[in-house]
Order: C-alpha cells, then structure tokens, then sequence
C-alpha cells in the first residue's frame, strides 16, 4: 500500500524541477516541512511536533538527497500529519 501524496495549496507535492519524491532534495527535511506548513498554517510547534511523531528526531536538518529510503518515508509521514491526513504507518511503502 502507497501513501497518498500530500497536497500544498491545491497541487501534489513532487511535481517540478527539483523534485523528489515529493520534496526538494536540495533543501533539508526540516526546510521541506516549513513548506508544507506554509501552506496549510501550521506552526513551528507543529513542525517540531510531526517530526518527533514521524522518527525524524535529529535528522530534519540533513539534506533530503542525503536521506535513506525509509527517512524519505518518515519526511513523507511528518508532512501527512502537517496536512492532516490519516494516520498511516511510516513503514508501509
């Protein structure tokens, strides 16, 4: 089972230059989430909040090109819960 894709300001998330998986490999996990929370209002808490909740805890600030696959899954799982999407499990994939 896929996650579904995350949604900023009408659109999926990955589509573009620059883009993978979603998110912008040149920028870190932590810059990536502030993107999303722009978009649907979320505050720094919440950031911090979504990023202890999904596993990223020290990791937010690694570039996301840097990222194994299952972080790349865990960034994708802190941005569903910024969106507010179901629960999911960070190692469905």
């Amino acid at each position: 089972m896929h996650s579904p894709k995350v949604t900023r300001g009408g659109r999926v998330v990955g589509q573009g230059a620059g883009m993978d998986e979603g998110f912008y490999s040149y920028l870190s996990g932590l810059d990536n989430l502030r993107l999303v929370a722009e978009d649907v209002d979320a505050s720094r808490e919440r950031i911090d909040e979504v990023v202890e909740l999904a596993g990223l805890g020290g990791c937010e600030q690694e570039r996301f090109s840097t990222y194994t696959p299952g972080m790349k899954r865990r960034l994708r799982r802190a941005a569903e819960l910024l969106v507010g999407l179901p629960e999911t499990s960070v190692h469905q994939g």
